[in-house]
């Protein structure tokens, strides 16, 4: 299993401190650039969002090398926010083990470029419509 959990600001946070709560994995909170304190480890990767470009930042620690994620948000729309997170970590010296997703937007890029995506990282994935 994943050594922690790890979420972008702020939507995802709330889903994914639940799963933290019930598995007992502690939550990493990965920041929109700006907001974290001024530290010679912050490590940024900036990304395409559906609508404009955006960054999201961490702070990288000795202790996370070599450890494992996974990877919550609240919803994805071009899987922008997911590559990011996942190029951020790994920047970071972790490995991403999965992604959860409460909600695909299918308006904004066909279900088939995020499997692609998800596929060539090596990932499984499953997609539940109601």
């Amino acid at each position: 299993g994943a050594d922690y959990i790890a979420a972008p600001e702020a939507r995802g946070w709330g889903i994914a401190g639940a799963v933290s709560l019930l598995t007992g994995k502690p939550l990493l909170m990965i920041r929109k650039a700006g907001k974290l304190p001024q530290s010679a480890n912050i490590v940024t990767v900036e990304y395409g969002t559906a609508y404009s470009k955006d960054s999201v930042e961490f702070i990288k620690k000795p202790e996370y090398q070599g450890k494992s994620v996974v990877v919550i948000d609240d919803g994805n729309a071009t899987g922008g926010t997911a590559m990011a997170v996942r190029e951020l970590l790994e920047k970071s010296g972790m490995s991403t083990l999965g992604f959860l997703t409460a909600i695909q937007y299918h308006y904004k890029q066909p279900r088939s470029e995020y499997l692609k995506w998800l596929e060539e990282g090596g990932f499984e994935s499953s997609f539940y419509d109601l």
